[in-house]
């Protein structure tokens, strides 16, 4: 997993047995966390810390999954180079969560890319 302040590389991390990592981040920024593994598409996502506002110090952890997709020959993912997800600090719940019009809207995407990619592999045969 590599972390972006904006497009420069500021980190590199390896999740343990589990895929599990923890990054700390400073607020008021855009970061990127790129993920990738050898024969899978890379994915991205973008945390917003930009309107993070600090009662104690610390905003709680928040908790997501990535699952990554077997790259298949034949199959164009250039679409997917677009953030899987935009994650943003809310005042409301004084905490991260997803910007959930953006990420539903990839999720789709995401999931017509496989499906097309399948229904032409299956074709190919």
């Amino acid at each position: 997993m590599r972390l972006y302040d904006d497009n420069s590389l500021i980190s590199s991390y390896k999740t343990d047995k589990k895929g599990k990592f923890n990054v700390g981040t400073p607020s008021a920024k855009h970061y990127t966390l790129e993920f990738v593994k050898n024969g899978f598409v890379t994915k991205r996502v973008i945390i917003n810390t930009k309107k993070v506002y600090l009662a104690k110090g610390r905003v709680e952890d928040f908790d997501f999954n990535v699952h990554l997709i077997k790259q298949e020959i034949d199959v164009d993912y250039s679409i997917l180079d677009f953030p899987i997800a935009l994650i943003e600090y809310k005042k409301s719940i004084k905490g991260f969560d997803y910007n959930r019009k953006y990420t539903r809207q990839m999720h789709k995407i995401q999931n017509q890319v496989v499906a097309d990619g399948f229904a032409t592999l299956v074709a190919a045969l």
